[in-house]
This record gives C-alpha cells, structure tokens and sequence, in this order.
C-alpha cells in the first residue's frame, strides 16, 4: 500500500480532531493528495470551522470540477454559513447534472436547514 493511502486510511480512523490534525500536517509537508485535501475537509466541516473547508472544497473543485460530491460539500458549509445564494448555486448545478435519488435526497435536506 502506498503511503498516502496508508495515510488516507488513517485519517478515516481518527476522530474528526485527530483526522484534521494528521491531514493539515501532511499539507504542509507537501504529501497531501486528492484523499487527504477531502478528508481535511470533511473533517473541518464536521469541526464547524466553515471557512476553512469552504477554502479547501473550494480548492478541490478547481483541480477536480467534474466531482459532484466536493460540489456538495461545498454547498453545505455555504449553506451552514447562511451563504444561501452561493450555496443554491452549486445545488442547482448538481441537480442539473445528476438526478441520482442519493443527490436529491441530500439536497432535500440540507435545504430543509434555511
């Protein structure tokens, strides 16, 4: 197993403290990939420090547009921001490119949030 993977697996297993801990330095030591930036993320998000992942999912649709779920991610900590319009603006984007009943059904309720 590569490093990183084994580094993204660890990052998986930690408690959202540890797990941003663990990514932030693997940044700032240039070995974050794709995996650990969305860990960093996630875990950021679940922290509540918005502005943070909002930055990162930023990042990440800039380097992988075509990801629907750093989309989401996005819209989500918009939306936990009280930054309705911008977070309207990327659920309306992935309502227009996928009508999955999982997308729908996320979207739905971080909606309900407003």
């Amino acid at each position: 197993m590569a490093l990183n993977e084994l580094l993204f697996v660890a990052t998986k297993t930690l408690n959202d403290n540890d797990a941003l801990f663990a990514a932030d330095s693997l940044v700032e030591m240039g070995m974050a990939n794709e995996k650990i930036r969305h860990a960093q993320a996630q875990a950021s998000r679940n922290l509540g420090k918005y502005t943070k992942a909002e930055e990162i999912y930023k990042g990440l649709l800039e380097d992988y547009p075509e990801k629907q779920e750093y989309a989401l991610g996005l819209a989500m900590v918009l939306s936990a921001q009280e930054k309705y319009d911008d977070a309207h603006t990327h659920f309306d984007k992935i309502l227009s490119e996928s009508q999955t009943p999982l997308y729908m059904a996320v979207i739905g309720k971080a909606q309900t949030y407003q």
